[in-house]
């Protein structure tokens, strides 16, 4: 996601909707002298990801696993007042813009489905 070009990867996105998704793996944070550090990156990656105008959804491994029916209700608690959008939010590199859901390129004339 980036203004023109792509500065991050999601780990979900919902073009349409305008809501990411961000997994948080233990792994980043534990045992690491930089953990602060990696901390506050994430902190000033999600402040930069709202600024573009997305609602942001973060959950943990244990969310993930075992209690799907919580992070599913998450994820709707967000979606359902963001609803569908005539554009989505551009995830492409901006010399693609033609680019639909499954990567496939596509011409200024293509009437595109939502």
């Amino acid at each position: 996601m980036g203004d023109g070009y792509p500065l991050y990867r999601l780990d979900h996105l919902w073009p349409h909707h305008w809501v990411a998704a961000e997994g948080d793996g233990a792994l980043k944070y534990n045992g690491r002298d930089d953990a602060a550090a990696v901390v506050k990156a994430e902190k000033e990656r999600e402040w930069a990801l709202r600024r573009l105008g997305l609602d942001v959804v973060r959950y943990d491994w244990e969310l993930a696993a075992h209690r799907r029916d919580e992070l599913a209700a998450r994820f709707q608690a967000v979606l359902a007042p963001n609803p569908v959008r005539p554009e989505p939010m551009q995830w492409w590199p901006i010399q693609n813009p033609f680019v639909d859901q499954d990567g496939r390129f596509a011409d200024e004339d293509t009437e595109w489905k939502v």
